[in-house]
């Protein structure tokens, strides 16, 4: 009877803490830490404001960024802008989607050449902590090439340059 006694003493001790512990363990909330603030179109550098394409916008300087977006960017920003490359699945933040109007449709273009010619590694404090795995293509691209590319972003999404107010 003894051991009847002490086996049924656990069970009616054991089963409440078990269940309890279980309730506690899925309602207590997470520790996580808190989510990042950041400013997602910084201010760009003092040099790089206001700046003016100095390449013509001509259909020719056109038709040559978009072969120029089609190698170098349209890999993350898709071959219809829209952010959906084929590399574009493991990058937080997404590439750009240019189609949507709250990005390129938003911004100077001395913006854009600013954050294609310095990439994530050249924002400047306002803009951490974003971690934008974008090249520093000043390395690979001349300027030119640059401009270029930002005259087939517009064209290719269907937006014009922000002009300056």
């Amino acid at each position: 009877n003894g051991a009847a006694k002490f086996a049924r003493l656990a069970v009616l001790v054991l089963v409440p803490l078990l269940v309890g512990w279980q309730t506690y363990s899925e309602l207590v909330p997470s520790s996580q830490p808190p989510a990042e603030n950041r400013t997602i179109h910084p201010a760009p550098p003092g040099e790089f404001v206001g700046l003016a394409n100095p390449v013509p916008n001509t259909p020719e300087n056109v038709m040559m960024g978009k072969g120029l977006y089609a190698a170098f960017c349209s890999p993350c920003h898709g071959p219809k802008f829209n952010g959906n490359g084929p590399a574009s699945d493991g990058f937080n933040p997404p590439p750009a989607n240019f189609v949507d109007s709250g990005t390129i449709a938003q911004l100077q273009e001395s913006y854009l050449f600013w954050r294609i010619k310095k990439g994530g590694v050249g924002l400047n404090v306002e803009g951490h902590p974003w971690k934008s795995a974008m090249p520093r293509w000043e390395v690979e691209l001349p300027d030119e090439w640059i401009w270029k590319i930002i005259m087939a972003e517009y064209a290719g999404s269907g937006h014009k340059p922000r002009t300056f107010e």
